[in-house]
């Protein structure tokens, strides 16, 4: 036997119903907020490291066809570190087009800079620290954090040797793997960043950027720096 439901009856759910659409649409414009946010950044970032590499630093700069990176795909850029300068150059070595892009991207950073009054300009641009600040942000730092972040849609930048290295490669980390087998290989496209800093003039740089989604199959994170280190100048 069927009953009819009383409208009364309904009316709890009803008003369940619209609160639960109503937080989540304050998610969802908050999270578009932030990404927008990030993306303002990132252009002053974009145009500090334009305006370094036009009165200050010297860089040579090759760049691949992006063509064939589609927006819709999580993108992930890989760095090899050799100096403060490193995100300036390698976001002003952008056109605007590839800008637009990779925009927004989340960047891991060395957790110090969370403990400085940098920390507000270091958010700003999309970063996130390497290692938990308090050990309940676990999952807000570090590798848990990446593939949190690209499976949201953002770009993610990483430096997999972990810290600046001028003269020689270091040992990287194995977080690099963990981050490209969250994903199907289908799914994300991956940028090589090579930099090299000319020993015997500190203001000239060279960048060499090239599209290899064949490394989100490698197993070891030095298989994936040898890789990077390839595609570089050698000066």
């Amino acid at each position: 036997m069927f009953h009819l439901i009383n409208n009364d009856n309904l009316y709890p759910y009803a008003l369940l119903a619209l609160r639960v659409n109503f937080f989540y649409n304050i998610i969802i414009q908050n999270m578009q907020k932030q990404k927008n946010l990030i993306k303002f950044g990132q252009i002053l970032v974009w145009l500090y490291g334009k305006l370094i590499a036009a009165t200050v630093i010297k860089t040579d700069v090759s760049l691949p066809n992006m063509d064939g990176i589609a927006k819709e795909k999580p993108l992930i850029i890989i760095s090899n570190h050799v100096s403060h300068l490193d995100p300036y150059l390698l976001m002003g070595s952008l056109s605007w087009r590839e800008l637009r892009i990779i925009s927004p991207m989340k960047v891991m950073m060395a957790k110090w800079y969370f403990h400085s009054p940098l920390m507000p300009f270091a958010w700003l641009m999309g970063c996130f620290p390497a290692r938990p600040l308090l050990k309940p942000f676990k999952k807000w730092s570090g590798t848990a954090a990446s593939i949190r972040y690209l499976k949201k849609g953002y770009s993610l930048g990483i430096y997999p040797e972990g810290k600046r290295v001028f003269e020689d490669k270091q040992e990287p980390h194995y977080g690099v793997i963990k981050i490209m087998q969250s994903i199907e290989s289908y799914e994300a496209h991956v940028l090589l960043c090579h930099i090299n800093r000319n020993k015997e003039n500190g203001n000239e740089y060279f960048i060499s950027i090239e599209q290899d989604d064949s490394v989100l199959k490698f197993t070891e994170p030095s298989l994936v720096m040898d890789r990077l280190f390839s595609i570089g100048h050698n000066v």
